[in-house]
């Protein structure tokens, strides 16, 4: 299932100057979260990080 921004709940737990940077990386598929929730406020996991990296390598470098 792809997520998108409708369907990912996190707008009030983001600040108003990350929110754009945020809908374009969910738009893009570089973030997903669960396919429910996003958590913005939480730690993220280097397993995580290591996801969004190769994600965003995928992309737009190869």
């Amino acid at each position: 299932m792809k997520a998108r921004k409708a369907d990912l709940r996190c707008d009030d737990a983001v600040g108003a100057s990350h929110k754009e940077a945020l809908d374009r990386a969910t738009k893009e598929g570089i973030i997903k979260g669960d396919s429910k929730n996003m958590n913005p406020k939480g730690a993220l996991t280097s397993e995580q990080m290591a996801t969004v990296l190769k994600r965003y390598h995928n992309k737009y470098i190869k």
